[in-house]
């Protein structure tokens, strides 16, 4: 299972974590640094894990886990178990529930809200997303 994300927030969530745990400065110029070395490893692990031909994988897009977590899980489960209804054979969709309920799955940062969001230094830097 491959879990994927915009690169955008991915780079934004990545940057924060990395400020949090490594007590680096958080400036403009620390962020344009950080952003453009990321998208590079970014668009690496998108052509190796979500372009490549791999036969067993799932790939998890994080928009659909935020907007509809039940279904989202439910495809995982049917993935991993490899229950696809057909014959009986279904998943038991009071456990992905109960296992919701424990937890909150939610957007946490709106891109436009980081402090040193700019879109022309984004549209600059991700217009080659698909470059490699």
């Amino acid at each position: 299972m491959v879990q994927f994300r915009d690169p955008v927030e991915a780079i934004i969530s990545y940057y924060k974590l990395d400020i949090a745990m490594k007590g680096i400065p958080d400036s403009k110029q620390e962020w344009e640094r950080f952003a453009i070395n990321a998208f590079e490893y970014w668009k690496k692990f998108k052509h190796k894990w979500v372009k490549s031909p791999i036969k067993q994988r799932y790939i998890c897009h994080y928009a659909n886990l935020i907007e509809d977590p039940f279904k989202e899980l439910h495809e995982v489960a049917k993935f991993v178990s490899g229950k696809d209804g057909e014959d009986g054979d279904h998943i038991d969709g009071n456990k992905i529930r109960e296992v919701l309920k424990e937890i909150e799955v939610k957007r946490l940062n709106n891109v436009e809200s980081f402090q040193h969001y700019d879109q022309t230094f984004i549209d600059r830097i991700f217009s080659h997303e698909n470059d490699q």
